[in-house]
């Protein structure tokens, strides 16, 4: 599986939004509320546009406040939860199972193998720690809301992506993220991009 080397990589929330759903709705059986849905990706209008897209689809069905899988959407949604429980594990032992959890969300849409990230040399680290010259490899966003990911990803901050940090000041942290594009995060962004730093 490749590392996404310099491909422009342009999600929209709501794609994101739609597996996220997905992935919900096979963690919890097939059927779960629209509360619960819009709680798990932290945005009410964005998980209701997701579940009337996907019902469109023909993949959930709604009764009322209930959405459950149809048979196809069963299938795809399998194909989510396993991708997120893949990376999820990969990441237990470095996180602990709740960031595994939130950091498996950003792999889960790209099918990126966390193995194969985890594997050159280097030391786990927050963006946000990195000196200015530091190189790393992204290995995941710390992040399940959907709009936020969307957003890191259209400038360039996708796992498997090798950056640059250029400057820290003023509460942000900028990056070259190859591709001729600079990112700039603040702090509280950067610290939630994991990535492997390598030694210089």
């Amino acid at each position: 599986m490749p590392l996404l080397r310099g491909a422009r990589v342009a999600v929209e929330p709501q794609r994101l939004a739609r597996e996220d759903v997905l992935r919900h709705l096979a963690e919890k059986g097939g059927t779960s509320s629209m509360d619960e849905i819009a709680r798990d990706l932290g945005d009410q209008e964005l998980a209701a546009a997701a579940v009337e897209s996907l019902s469109r689809q023909g993949l959930v069905e709604r009764r009322g406040r209930l959405v459950r899988l149809t048979d196809a959407g069963a299938r795809e949604a399998e194909a989510v939860l396993r991708r997120h429980r893949a990376a999820e594990e990969a990441f237990k032992k470095l996180l602990g199972a709740g960031e595994a959890h939130v950091a498996a969300h950003s792999l889960e849409h790209l099918g990126v193998d966390v193995a194969r990230l985890l594997r050159p040399g280097g030391h786990v680290a927050r963006l946000s720690e990195l000196e200015r010259g530091s190189i790393a490899r992204i290995l995941a966003v710390l992040t399940p809301n959907p709009t936020m990911l969307a957003r890191l990803y259209g400038v360039g901050i996708v796992p498997g992506r090798r950056v640059r940090v250029l400057s820290r000041a003023g509460g942000l942290v900028i990056v070259d993220a190859g591709g001729g594009r600079l990112a700039a995060l603040d702090v509280d962004a950067a610290r939630n991009v994991l990535v492997v730093a390598e030694t210089q």
